[in-house]
């Protein structure tokens, strides 16, 4: 377990290149301590490792390196779930201000995420996930919020693909699309093979075509009755309300 010393309470760390963790390890802070990949790199890289991050402010995570898996992009902003092996528990913590083409909060490939009482908040993707890119392996989400995150094609708050997804308990707040065509998802885009699970989950003010998409050759679950769908708009807004969940 790392454990910060008293003297760093609310100090900036500010990395010259990321941190791999490749061993099971636990990065724990009673205290605000920002860890700043001052727009010049990448924060965490997880591989094949169990990793707890609690209490930790990540910010400005900027990605340089091509290794989205099998993808050669900018994948993974603050963190990268680099594979399979990898599983990560995000708790009491905030990721803001992060970037990357894809997953500027967290990109994760196959692995196992979870996130708990974290705020995701104006992280900004090239192209989707600005919150979450979630590829394969399992997503959940409980007692968090994700909000003001933008990216230009889909699901700016989460994005996942071929993915186990539950959020519970859940707020998606004014996330949006620039693409002012062919967008999908303000608050939250779950496609190609997915299932996803909502419980008690508020979308407020996220703007794109739809407020949820889920395009899925198997079950798309969601909880209606737990779901509140307030003022999420087409774009360019219109005076249109939508507060549609396709589950196809």
């Amino acid at each position: 377990m790392i454990e910060f010393a008293a003297e760093l309470n609310g100090q900036t760390i500010t990395l010259a290149s990321e941190i791999v963790l490749n061993k099971s390890l636990t990065i724990r802070t009673a205290f605000p301590i920002i860890i700043s990949g001052n727009n010049a790199t990448r924060i965490f890289s997880v591989a094949n490792a169990e990793i707890v991050l609690e209490g930790l402010t990540l910010e400005k995570g900027a990605v340089q390196t091509d290794d989205c898996g099998d993808v050669s992009d900018l994948c993974g902003g603050a963190i990268i779930i680099q594979s399979a092996g990898g599983v990560l528990t995000v708790k009491d913590s905030t990721l803001r201000q992060n970037a990357a083409n894809y997953g500027s909060g967290i990109f994760n490939n196959e692995g196992v995420l979870v996130v708990v009482d974290t705020t995701l908040e104006e992280n900004v993707a090239q192209v989707a996930g600005a919150g979450i890119y979630q590829v394969g392996g399992t997503l959940t989400v409980y007692e968090s919020v994700v909000a003001e995150n933008s990216a230009e094609l889909y699901g700016a708050g989460v994005y996942g693909t071929g993915a186990a997804v539950v959020i519970s308990q859940t707020q998606l707040l004014s996330n949006t699309l620039s693409h002012t065509t062919d967008s999908l998802g303000g608050g939250m885009a779950i496609v190609s093979d997915s299932t996803l699970t909502l419980h008690e989950t508020t979308f407020t003010g996220n703007g794109a075509y739809q407020v949820l998409v889920c395009i899925s050759k198997r079950v798309c679950r969601y909880y209606p009755q737990h779901i509140s769908l307030r003022t999420n708009y087409k774009r360019p807004p219109m005076g249109q309300v939508y507060t549609t969940i396709l589950a196809l």
